[in-house]
């Protein structure tokens, strides 16, 4: 048995071994990872995504990340410009939701990809699940609140319809 501290390195291992496979890889791992803050040591649930091929960058990866919180409810987060060995300078960012990180993101250290002999670019993020639940459970979250543009009351039947830009016509 084994204490990890992140779940990152078993996607970078997982990429290194399979240089065969063909191009884009995108995968996850959710798993229990353990760590130490002073003399407090605790586990928590992380996930991690990385995604690989020629092109696999930053804004990739946040838009991913972007996506995942928005489907979550949660659209007031911030991504803070951070420094971390694994991830190349200026392309790694802090995931922070109501002033507490909950993540890190970026494109990973070519020679970070070198270690793990990885030929192919990745962009990578893991998140604190506990931290991120946490939020979501919080019913601290932002959305789009839109003023309709024409007259409703009470009772009032609201009937969506699709418009067709082919046939001019609702669906």
């Amino acid at each position: 048995s084994t204490v990890r501290n992140n779940v990152l390195p078993v996607l970078l291992e997982i990429f290194g071994e399979n240089k065969h496979v063909d191009y884009p890889q995108k995968i996850f791992e959710q798993g229990l990872v353990t760590k130490k803050k002073g003399s407090n040591i605790a586990d928590q649930e992380t996930i991690a995504m990385a995604q690989s091929h020629s092109t696999a960058n930053f804004t990739e990866i946040r838009q991913t990340i972007e996506n995942m919180l928005g489907l979550l409810g949660l659209y007031d987060f911030e991504l803070k410009e951070t420094e971390h060995p694994s991830f190349v300078i200026g392309r790694a960012a802090e995931i922070i939701i109501n002033g507490e990180s909950i993540g890190i993101l970026g494109e990973i250290h070519p020679e970070v990809l070198s270690n793990f002999e990885i030929e192919m670019p990745v962009a990578a993020a893991e998140i604190n699940v506990d931290k991120l639940f946490e939020k979501v459970k919080s019913g601290k979250k932002n959305a789009d609140i839109r003023l309709a543009d024409f007259k409703i009351k009470k009772g009032d039947t609201l009937i969506l319809e699709e418009f067709s830009p082919e046939t001019k016509k609702y669906t």
